[in-house]
């Protein structure tokens, strides 16, 4: 039995911490983390299933599928275009944005609404789509060069802080749908 006098009584026990437990809890906050993000990417994937069963008009899909990827995955803006292969252009079916990037384009006494890209096929950056590649740039020139004045683009990458966009297309009944999400 040790020995205990006054003087011990006072102090709690030093603990000695197990490496082993301590890598093992680090593990399991990083698997806790992996399960978390893949819930946040599933329960996204069931909102916008549930938007699809609606059976809206593309403008009004458009409108809720880009303001739930919006909302729920915190970009910055969200846009649907519609692919008019006899003409080569996108045109926007509608674009979510935030406050802060609505804020910086009132300034500018635009709201980014009606910009269709022309000769979409013939922009090496946005070839990359049709190819069935994934688009990621971190360069907004790539994809609104030409179409929106400079000084706009450098106080969205600014002032809004965005960053990246990353666009891909999806297809649906003959239609070209694409998607576009500038990041933070």
């Amino acid at each position: 039995m040790p020995n205990t006098d006054e003087k011990d009584k006072d102090t709690l026990p030093v603990v000695i911490p197990d490496v082993k437990s301590h890598v093992g809890e680090q593990e399991l906050y990083k698997k806790n983390a992996e399960l978390d993000a893949v819930n946040e990417l599933l329960s996204l994937t069931r909102k916008l299933y549930q938007i699809s069963l609606l059976a809206l008009d593309p403008s009004a899909l458009a409108e809720n599928i880009a303001t739930t990827m919006r909302d729920s995955i915190h970009l910055e803006m969200a846009g649907i275009f519609l692919f008019d292969r006899g003409q080569d252009t996108l045109t926007p079916l509608y674009f979510a944005k935030s406050e802060r990037l609505v804020s910086t384009l009132r300034k500018f006494d635009f709201l980014l609404r009606d910009i269709a890209i022309a000769q979409v096929t013939k922009r090496p950056i946005l070839k990359k789509i049709f190819d069935g590649e994934s688009l990621i740039t971190s360069n907004l020139n790539d994809i609104w060069g030409g179409l929106i004045k400079d000084e706009i683009l450098k106080e969205m990458s600014t002032s809004v802080n965005i960053k990246t966009c990353d666009s891909s297309s999806v297809v649906n009944r003959g239609e070209n749908y694409w998607g576009y999400d500038p990041r933070t």
